[in-house]
């Protein structure tokens, strides 16, 4: 497990798609993003609920954005991508 302490957190999710599972990305400044995937748009409400209940105890702020699947997909931070962005940096 891993602990994060960042400033706030941008919460991305996909418009809602009947034929694929919900999904949220948490955005997590330099690091690399967390992209869940859930069994229900219930179960991604109560996930995002308690988050930002959670989020508001330690007084950070939570951004949610709604954007489609497969941009969030694209755009997502992986490790691979952000291994590959610093061995450039330091060249």
């Amino acid at each position: 497990m891993k602990l994060v302490d960042p400033p706030s957190h941008d919460i991305t999710f996909p418009e809602q798609d009947t034929k694929k599972k919900p999904m949220v990305l948490i955005r997590v400044l330099k690091d690399h993003d967390l992209v869940l995937e859930f069994s229900s748009v219930g179960e991604r409400k109560k996930f995002l609920s308690k988050l930002e209940n959670f989020l508001q105890g330690l007084k950070k702020n939570l951004e949610t954005v709604p954007v489609f699947r497969e941009h969030m997909l694209a755009n997502a931070e992986t490790k691979e991508r952000r291994k590959l962005r610093l061995e450039h940096f330091f060249r």
